[in-house]
C-alpha cells in the first residue's frame, strides 16, 4: 500500500474513502469521454472532502 500511495498521491485518498470507488477507477483509468467533465468532477469531488 505504501508504494501505491506514492504512485497515486492524493488520488488514493479518494479510493480510501470507500465511497465512489467506481468513480475513482472510471476517472483515473482514462475511460472518461469528456476530459473537461473529468476535471470538473474531480474538482467537485475534492471540494466534498476539503
Amino acid at each position: 500500500m505504501a508504494s501505491e500511495a506514492s504512485i497515486h498521491g492524493p488520488r488514493e485518498v479518494y479510493a480510501k474513502q470507500g465511497e465512489n470507488i467506481l468513480l475513482y477507477q472510471y476517472k483515473y483509468k482514462g475511460e472518461s469521454r469528456d476530459e473537461d467533465d473529468e476535471v470538473t468532477s474531480i474538482t467537485r469531488f475534492e471540494s466534498c472532502y476539503l
